[in-house]
């Protein structure tokens, strides 16, 4: 989605206003897809640090489309805003998900140490 790769060259480049305006017309307009939350949400974290509002746009991700890593995005974002028990319930998720992957089990395992 080419908006998105706007969106990511934003941030990169310090327009953090900018690049959320560009996920927030996205959805506004009808792309009310994982992969724009899941976006946002990556953006939100790691450009903007603000992490209560990437938690909201993580889940709408792994609600659209319930998957293994955007649950772990989910538990990330909801683990930086000091919402631990969220954060290992969707953790748990990401291993139910695919519980063959070790990786979900050891985030779980890390964030039921805290």
């Amino acid at each position: 989605m080419h908006a998105l790769a706007v969106a990511a060259g934003l941030a990169r480049l310090g327009a953090i206003d900018d690049a959320e305006s560009v996920h927030r017309r996205l959805i506004a307009r009808g792309k009310d897809e994982a992969p724009v939350h899941a976006s946002l949400a990556q953006m939100l974290l790691s450009a903007r640090g603000d992490p209560i509002k990437a938690a909201v746009a993580a889940r709408r991700a792994a609600e659209l489309a319930p998957s293994a890593p955007y649950w772990a995005l989910v538990a990330e974002a909801c683990e930086r805003a000091g919402r631990v028990d969220d954060a290992v319930s969707a953790a748990r998720r990401a291993a139910e998900l695919e519980p063959d992957n070790a990786s979900w089990e050891r985030l779980v395992e890390r964030l039921t140490k805290h």
